[in-house]
C-alpha cells in the first residue's frame, strides 16, 4: 500500500482527479484554465461581462420601485483600469456589450463636471485586441462577428461554467457589488433569513444617485488602489499606456454613427400612414419619410428600428433599394438621448397626476355632458310619436283606468264607497246596494244608480 500511495502521490492532484472523475469534473474542483496567455501590454486582452446588482432602486420622478438594475462592465486585463459601464433594465443582450463598447470608446471629458468628479476618466486610446466573453448564445450572433470585422478586433469565448478563464471581470464584479450600501441588498439563497434581513429587502436607493456613486467609485476609488504586487494602480498603468499611443487606429465608422446605432437598434415592421409613424406616445415623421411613403404606398410595411436608450429618432427602411433614413421625433429637444424606459416612466408619472388632479373626471364628466347634450338637441326637433301597443298592454291600461263593457266612458265612482270581494259560499249582504266588476258595493248612503 506504500509503494502504491507513493506512485499515487507522484501524479498531480488534477491528473488523479480527471482519470477518477473526469475532465468536465476535474476542472470545475480545480478551478483549471482551459488555455490563453496573460497579457504583456495594455488593450491586449479586455473582458466584458453582466452582473444584476445587489440593490433595488426607485424612480426619483414617479417615486415608484423599478427593479435591481443589470450593469455590463468593459476592464482592461493588464492594467485593471474600467473602460466603460452601462446600467440599465432591459437584461443580457447583445445591445448590452454594443453600447458598453461604444461608451468605451467616446470622449469621457465631460462625465467629470457631469457627475461632480475627481478625475478624468481616461478615454479609451485605441481599439483593443482580444475582448473576451462567456459562451453564451447570444455572442454568437452574426451581428457581433460584424462587430468585430468593422472594429478589427477578435472575439474569445471562455468555457461554460468556468468563470475563472475571465477571473478579472468577476473579481470586479464581486468587489462592485461589496461597495454598493448594504441597505437594499436581497437575501442570498445561502444566507440565513431573519428580520434585519427582512429590514434590509425594503431600503432602496434613487436610480440617478445609484448611476452618479458608480462613476464616482470607478473613476475616483478603484483605479487609484495601489497593487503591492506592482506597486502601482490601475490609473498610473493606464496613463502610461495612453502616452505611448501615438493615435486610434482606422475603423470602420465612429463610436456616435448611425451605423452602430442601427446594430443594436429593436426592429419591427409596421405600415406608415401621410401623418408618420407613432409609437408609446412618440411621433416620428418627417418631409422624406412623407415623400417615401407616398412613393411607396401606404400598404406596404416599413422595416423600422429604434434604439431603446435613444428615442430622439428611428431608422426605417426603402424596401425598394435597401437604403436607411433617419426620421425624428416631433420634439426632438426633449426626446434625444433619452432612453425608452424613462420615457414610459414619465407618461406613466403623467397619467396618474391627470387622475390625483381630478382632471380625468372633468374630462369624462365634459364628454358625457356633450354627448348628452346633442342626443337632447335631436330628441327635441323630432316629432313624438306613440309607441304601438298590444292589445294585451292596452286591456291592462283599461282596467288599470276602470274601464271596462258595463263603464265605456270610465265614469269614476265614489271612493267612499266600500267594497268588499265576493267570495265562494258566502251569502250576500243584505245592505249591497249592487255588484260592480264582480265585487259588492256597500254605502251607508244612496248610490245614484245611473251611473252604474
Amino acid at each position: 500500500m506504500s509503494t502504491i500511495k507513493k506512485i499515487i502521490s507522484k501524479r498531480p492532484a488534477y491528473e488523479r482527479d480527471r482519470m477518477r472523475l473526469g475532465a468536465t469534473e476535474a476542472k470545475h474542483k480545480h478551478h483549471h484554465s482551459s488555455g490563453g496567455k496573460w497579457p504583456t501590454r495594455a488593450l491586449q486582452r479586455v473582458e466584458v461581462d453582466h452582473t444584476t446588482l445587489d440593490i433595488k432602486v426607485r424612480d426619483r420622478l414617479t417615486g415608484k420601485d423599478i427593479d435591481r438594475p443589470t450593469v455590463t462592465v468593459l476592464k482592461d486585463c493588464y492594467t485593471g483600469y474600467p473602460l466603460s459601464i452601462w446600467i440599465s433594465f432591459q437584461g443580457e443582450s447583445i445591445a448590452r456589450i454594443i453600447k458598453a463598447i461604444q461608451y468605451a470608446l467616446e470622449d469621457k471629458s465631460g462625465i467629470k463636471a457631469k457627475y461632480g468628479l475627481e478625475h478624468d476618466w481616461l478615454t479609451t486610446p485605441a481599439i483593443w485586441e482580444k475582448l473576451v466573453m462567456d459562451n453564451s448564445l447570444g455572442h454568437h450572433a452574426e451581428a457581433m462577428h460584424s462587430l468585430a470585422r468593422d472594429l478589427g478586433c477578435s472575439f474569445e469565448f471562455s468555457t461554460v461554467c468556468s468563470p475563472w478563464e475571465k477571473g478579472a471581470i468577476e473579481n470586479f464584479m464581486g468587489r462592485m457589488n461589496q461597495a454598493l450600501p448594504l441597505q437594499g441588498r436581497p437575501t442570498k439563497p445561502h444566507e440565513v433569513k431573519s428580520k434585519q434581513s427582512k429590514k434590509l429587502n425594503e431600503a432602496v436607493v434613487y436610480f440617478d444617485d445609484l448611476v452618479k456613486y458608480l462613476h464616482q467609485w470607478l473613476v475616483d476609488l478603484y483605479p487609484h488602489k495601489i497593487v503591492k504586487r506592482k506597486s502601482t494602480s490601475p490609473y498610473m498603468e493606464m496613463e502610461k499606456a495612453i502616452k505611448s499611443y501615438d493615435g486610434l487606429p482606422k475603423i470602420h465608422f465612429t463610436p456616435t454613427s448611425e451605423l452602430l446605432r442601427m446594430a443594436i437598434s429593436k426592429s419591427t415592421f409596421h405600415k406608415i400612414g401621410s401623418g408618420g409613424y407613432e409609437t408609446n406616445g412618440l411621433t416620428y415623421r418627417s418631409r422624406e419619410l412623407s415623400q417615401l411613403v407616398q412613393t411607396i404606398g401606404q400598404d406596404i410595411k416599413f422595416e423600422i428600428r429604434q434604439d431603446i436608450n435613444d428615442i430622439g429618432e428611428i431608422f426605417v427602411c426603402n424596401p425598394a433599394t435597401n437604403e436607411w433614413i433617419v426620421v425624428p421625433e416631433m420634439d426632438y429637444a426633449l426626446s434625444k438621448r433619452k432612453p425608452l424606459y424613462q420615457h414610459k416612466l414619465e407618461q406613466k408619472k403623467k397619467r396618474n397626476d391627470l387622475v390625483t388632479s381630478g382632471a380625468k373626471q372633468k374630462d369624462w364628466n365634459a364628454r358625457v355632458a356633450q354627448s348628452d347634450a346633442a342626443r337632447n338637441l335631436v330628441l327635441a326637433g323630432k316629432k313624438p310619436i306613440n309607441p304601438k301597443k298590444s292589445a294585451k298592454s292596452n286591456r291592462a291600461d283599461a282596467r288599470a283606468r276602470g274601464i271596462s263593457q258595463d263603464n265605456p266612458h270610465g265614469t269614476v265612482i265614489d271612493i267612499t264607497n266600500q267594497t268588499t270581494e265576493i267570495k265562494p259560499n258566502r251569502l250576500l249582504d243584505p245592505k249591497a246596494v249592487g255588484i260592480f266588476n264582480n265585487v259588492i258595493i256597500t254605502s251607508k248612503r244612496k248610490i245614484n244608480h245611473e251611473s252604474i
